[in-house]
């Protein structure tokens, strides 16, 4: 039994697996290393639980990452870029494959690495809202 919070990791690693060009991973446990770029890293990194005690929904607002990692001389065009697609991806279904109520686009961050090779470092932060029914997690309420 998959939860929605797993549902809505497995569509967007999908879907963002449909851009050419770039390589797709979940969490990792490594840096990232100028052989695996360009490359996007999905991260789910907080989740905040709202409930109406007189209710049997809770409100869930899962906060996910979307790291994009490129090198060489022009690595912050090609992270501009990429974050533009990504952007498109996510707006072309505010569902999530019909996973959640909303998709909301909270901020990014740009971040240039000098070293051996140069380093551009764009994290998206996207928020999820869905609802469940009280301890039941793999069944959507909309009610």
């Amino acid at each position: 039994m998959t939860t929605i919070r797993q549902n809505i990791i497995d569509y967007l690693e999908t879907l963002l697996a449909t851009i050419p060009g770039i390589s797709v991973y979940p969490w990792r446990v490594y840096a990232t290393g100028a052989y695996d770029m360009p490359c996007i890293v999905v991260k789910d990194e907080n989740e905040n639980i709202s409930e109406d005690d007189y209710s049997y929904t809770e409100e869930r607002v899962l906060e996910i990452s979307i790291d994009i990692n490129t090198t060489g001389t022009d690595c912050l065009d090609k992270a501009r870029e990429f974050a533009g697609i990504v952007y498109q991806y996510l707006g072309s279904d505010m569902t999530a494959g019909g996973n959640c109520v909303n998709i909301q686009y909270v901020n990014n961050e740009l971040e240039l690495i000098h070293g051996e090779e140069l380093i551009a470092s764009m994290s998206m932060t996207f928020n999820f809202t869905y609802n469940i029914k009280k301890f039941n997690e793999d069944v959507v309420s909309y009610a």
